[in-house]
């Protein structure tokens, strides 16, 4: 799963008016960028979710309405 997230940056690039809940979501669990990847979702014609995984466990953490593609 490691080699499959992406990095944070790349979210942030495409979700430049959504920048809040990401911080907020990362404050919450007290990691910063680079102890973080991210994952698109997809369910159906849904496409614009994206899961937050540690990077320490490849947990995932976090849930946010962001495009991820």
């Amino acid at each position: 799963m490691q080699l499959a997230l992406q990095p944070l940056a790349l979210l942030r690039q495409k979700n430049p008016t959504h920048l809040a809940e990401l911080e907020a979501a990362l404050a919450e669990a007290g990691l910063k960028d680079e102890d973080v990847g991210y994952l698109p979702l997809v369910r159906e014609e849904i496409t614009d979710w994206v899961a937050l995984i540690r990077r320490s466990d490849s947990q995932p953490f976090a849930y946010l309405h962001l495009d991820g593609w």
